[in-house]
């Protein structure tokens, strides 16, 4: 029954398609076909209370991580009680209602799609059932955690049938592949990096990272970070002088010594340009201020909660020339939201009329 449950929400999700830029596989905006109203039955709803409206900056971020599969959410806890059907909506609203805000919005994802429920795992390659359901949300970046990479088979499936699913967005920075068909040649599992400007004019600069992980399979090889870092084609995208934000996302704990790499290599070229780091790996809620204008958040686990983050004067005037800045405090707002509709419902008919 639970499998029926998420195929339906696998088609709910199918009901809202999306707009996109052919030049960098970046979402544009919802397309709404069909609206359904929906609950998973048996599914007890969280307590009505009063919940503080999200602060929206010029560029907003919704991040999940390390959901090992919990895309059916938690029947018997309510505050946790959406699922993956249930996301898809609030995602639709919430893109809708940035457009009318005049807001740029990403969606990211930080790893780890399975190995923790009966969903993802029940079948011969773990993922067979929850990446197609997974797939359903239309995420600006992604990236590979080490779950998809314990394995050859897992490995060699996400390289042909997972990550040329999403494009540019499926970001694998220090991740390489033997690949099969080309003698074991290696090559990137995903794409290195990915640069692209949003709707309302926020231009990106996306890497996709893992901690210095020591038991992948034997055709995969994982970069330590510091050494991707002073990696060429990392160097040349630092030069790139129309950038508003790096955005970093990794399966890597904020706190940890890859994190701090990556963020130093940028700042060693750009003292004062915003970062926005978005990690995973430790399935806790985390933020960290790396500097004033460097900033991770830890969304935290199996889809209980999903993490929030908006950042405004990315684009101040006065920091064109880099050392006006250094020090000067971009405007950050963060909140981790539990995942049931009673949250979602309230954030995303918070709705600016315009």
């Amino acid at each position: 029954m639970r499998l029926l449950a998420l195929v339906s929400l696998s088609l709910l999700a199918a009901s809202v398609t999306y707009a996109h830029d052919e030049d960098h596989g970046h979402v544009e905006g919802p397309h709404f076909e069909h609206l359904q109203k929906r609950v998973q039955p048996g599914v007890p709803q969280p307590k009505a209370t009063d919940l503080r409206p999200l602060e929206w900056g010029d560029l907003n971020v919704i991040s999940t991580t390390d959901t090992h599969g919990w895309l059916a959410g938690h029947v018997k806890e309510a505050s946790y009680s959406a699922d993956f059907g249930d996301f898809s909506s609030f995602l639709s609203h919430m893109r809708e209602q940035a457009i009318h805000r005049r807001k740029d919005l990403l969606v990211v994802d930080s790893g780890d799609l399975h190995d923790g429920n009966g969903l993802s795992d029940s079948t011969p390659l773990n993922g067979q059932i929850s990446n197609p359901i997974f797939q359903k949300i239309n995420y600006d970046i992604l990236s590979i955690g080490n779950h998809e990479l314990y394995l050859n088979t897992i490995a060699e499936d996400t390289f042909r049938n997972f990550a040329p699913k999403w494009g540019r967005r499926y970001l694998t920075s220090n991740v390489y592949i033997k690949d099969s068909k080309k003698g074991g040649k290696v090559v990137p599992l995903g794409k290195l990096y990915n640069k692209f400007r949003m709707r309302f004019g926020t231009r990106v600069m996306s890497y996709g990272f893992l901690h210095n992980f020591k038991k992948a399979a034997n055709n995969t090889i994982v970069e330590m970070a510091n050494v991707t870092v002073t990696q060429p084609w990392f160097q040349k995208t630092l030069k790139d002088k129309d950038v508003d934000v790096y955005v970093v996302v990794g399966h890597v704990p904020i706190r940890w010594a890859e994190a701090n790499a990556v963020v130093d290599a940028i700042r060693k070229v750009h003292p004062s340009k915003p970062i926005l780091l978005f990690g995973g790996h430790l399935h806790v809620r985390d933020f960290k201020s790396y500097d004033a204008r460097a900033y991770g958040l830890a969304a935290g686990r199996f889809m209980e909660t999903v993490g929030w983050m908006s950042a405004s004067g990315l684009r101040d005037r006065s920091c064109r020339v880099e050392a006006n800045c250094v020090g000067k405090n971009l405007t950050v707002s963060r909140r981790y939201l539990d995942t049931n509709v009673h949250t979602y419902k309230t954030h995303a008919l918070a709705h600016p009329k315009q």
